[in-house]
């Protein structure tokens, strides 16, 4: 080798280490700074124990992460108006990345695409939008339609794939309402035996989803088994069955709660599709702080879920879950 080779390769071989220190400082000054996060949840109504236990796991990530994070919500989860004027507020504060839960999947198709443009890292959580995960950086959610068909499998077994059933769900506005209603017909419909013969779309509101199951109860005097989507119609329907006794319903939901739970203990309920909510929120914080500093390397995360039932709640592992305030 001669010695203007030698001298090459060596001159090469510094190149290299200098591009890489460049590269390593680099990162290093991204995550030596506390980057800023604004995480907008569906709603700050303290009675929604699910977004009680996003935000804490928001703030756990943010604490882990160095993330300086802030939380914001509309008063009610189906106050469209009021969550997109939050996105605009969150824009206008120029963080290092936004997590949104959309209330609506295609209201919130431009908005999503408004943060992106403004250079800001944007993570979907637990809904998504109509432009898909592509709207994202990264979606962090649950597979709503596989837990969907979970529970329509274990309600129809319950009844032996025979009698009337009814849906109660929140508004079909969000993915997570669509999907989940969509995954749970189509599961009826697969069983020749099962008659479906109400969706009610009760909102995010207990007391509604309450008097349209006691509706349902005097209206179909056969109604064998119900399925609610997500936290406010449960309670409202465990509820409604607490003050009917004497009706043998199979109850299938999403969500758990304290009064949920005290029906799950009693019977009348009968299995919960029960989301990491706290897994959910940790993770989204984890996703943006790795969306900042490169490291992001799929675009959905899943945040997991259980199934509850009266026989499993006790458990170590679940009671944790269950009731994740004691």
């Amino acid at each position: 080798m001669s010695r203007k080779v030698y001298y090459a390769i060596i001159a090469a071989f510094c190149a290299a280490i200098a591009v890489a220190f460049v590269l390593y400082t680099d990162l290093l000054s991204s995550t030596a700074r506390d980057l800023r996060g604004i995480i907008l949840i569906k709603t700050e109504n303290p009675e929604y124990d699910f977004w009680r236990l996003v935000s804490q796991g928001a703030e756990a990530g943010a604490r882990e992460f160095g993330v300086n994070l802030e939380i914001a919500a509309p008063a009610d989860e189906d106050s469209l108006e009021a969550q997109l004027a939050l996105l605009d507020w969150a824009v206008e504060q120029t963080p290092d990345f936004i997590v949104l839960a959309p209330q609506d999947r295609v209201q919130f198709r431009e908005a999503a695409s408004r943060v992106r443009k403004a250079g800001i890292r944007l993570i979907l959580m637990d809904s998504t939008v109509e432009a898909g995960e592509q709207a994202a950086d990264c979606f962090v959610g649950i597979h709503n339609a596989e837990a969907a068909a979970l529970l329509s499998s274990e309600m129809t077994k319950a009844l032996g794939g025979r009698g009337q059933v009814a849906i109660l769900a929140h508004p079909t506005a969000s993915s997570t309402a669509h999907e989940r209603l969509e995954a749970i017909s189509a599961a009826l419909a697969g069983w020749p035996g099962i008659e479906l013969v109400e969706v009610v779309i009760s909102g995010d509101n207990p007391e509604r989803s309450r008097e349209e199951t006691l509706r349902l109860l005097e209206q179909y005097p056969d109604l064998a088994g119900i399925i609610a989507t997500n936290q406010m119609c449960t309670q409202g329907v465990a509820e409604a069955l607490q003050r009917h006794p004497e009706r043998d319903i199979a109850f299938y939901a999403f969500d758990t709660a304290p009064s949920q739970n005290a029906a799950l203990e009693a019977g009348i309920a009968d299995g919960f599709i029960v989301q990491l909510a706290f897994n959910m929120g940790y993770l989204s914080v984890q996703a943006g702080w790795q969306s900042c500093t490169d490291q992001l390397a799929v675009g959905r995360i899943d945040s997991g879920y259980v199934y509850a039932t009266r026989e499993n709640m006790r458990e170590d592992d679940m009671e944790k879950l269950i009731y994740p305030f004691v």
